[in-house]
């Protein structure tokens, strides 16, 4: 029942980024959602191309990480509307069940009033060019939503997350391997790129053994199952919301060479990139934001 509640979670959650074409995240979850992480972990990430340019420089993220405290505290009262140090504008909403705060949910991805200026300390305080920085900005969305459509679409997480938690074990949860958490975060933050067994072995200190036994005891897939579901959710992602060309979103997503991404996005989807993002735009038009 867990299982099927956090799938659920999972294809709404997409259902918001690719079909209403907002930039959702799942941030500073409960440890109770630990056992959960290989499904929830991949919305923990902003998706704008500004807040990747920003998290470039290591100490950059790790700011951003550590803001997530803050964000959760000030949401404990409600909903708000805020912007981040680096100057994006963004919607959040807590997720409680009672009075456990379970996390938030954030919409982002929108331009600010004081966004340049936020911006240019951004820039300065790590050392990321900032031109660079203000053509990713330029992408950003202009308008926002209005709280009452936002929090209508949001409700249904809300819900989902606290029945979640409701049906999970807790004493068990809580108790769920530190490594497997290492596990999860490295994979989702280096997914598109070549990274190997060994590789991930070093970075949590364990056996490469050790590593695969934990996971696919937490997961159940392996791995490579693992990184390839990653791969090609992402490239949905990008076929559903951009204009990129499919050879570019390969290689963007960790794929090496396109014609290998068709015919593994073929495998798993049972229909070409191309003919996935044609069946998306018959009903979801893409439109560059303003």
């Amino acid at each position: 029942m867990e299982y099927k509640i956090a799938g659920d979670i999972a294809r709404y959650t997409d259902y918001l980024i690719n079909t209403a074409k907002l930039n959702v995240s799942i941030c500073h979850l409960h440890r109770a959602f630990d056992r959960y992480l290989h499904i929830l972990h991949p919305y923990n990430a902003h998706r704008t191309e500004f807040c990747r340019c920003i998290k470039t420089n290591p100490e950059a993220q790790q700011f951003c990480v550590q803001s997530q405290d803050k964000v959760l505290e000030k949401c404990r009262s409600g909903p708000f509307c805020g912007t981040c140090w680096a100057g994006v504008k963004e919607w959040v909403f807590p997720l409680r069940e009672g009075d456990t705060m379970l996390g938030f949910i954030s919409v982002t991805g929108f331009r600010s009033e004081c966004g340049e200026e936020k911006l240019a300390r951004a820039a300065k305080r790590y050392g990321i060019r900032r031109e660079n920085l203000a053509d990713k900005y330029s992408l950003l969305a202009g308008n926002m939503p209005g709280a009452d459509e936002l929090e209508t679409l949001i409700a249904p997480l809300g819900y989902m997350f606290a029945l979640l938690y409701r049906h999970t074990d807790r004493p068990h949860a809580e108790g769920a391997n530190g490594i497997y958490r290492q596990i999860v975060d490295f994979l989702c933050s280096n997914f598109n790129r070549n990274i190997t067994l060994p590789e991930i072995a070093e970075h949590c200190r364990y056996s490469a053994s050790h590593v695969r036994h934990i996971f696919l005891q937490y997961s159940g897939c392996t791995i490579r199952q693992y990184l390839t579901d990653l791969r090609i959710r992402r490239a949905k992602e990008y076929l559903t919301n951009t204009s990129m060309r499919i050879g570019d979103i390969a290689y963007e997503v960790g794929f090496g060479d396109a014609n290998y991404f068709t015919n593994v996005f073929k495998k798993v989807c049972k229909i070409t990139p191309g003919a996935y993002r044609r069946s998306t735009a018959e009903r979801f038009s893409y439109k560059r934001p303003v």
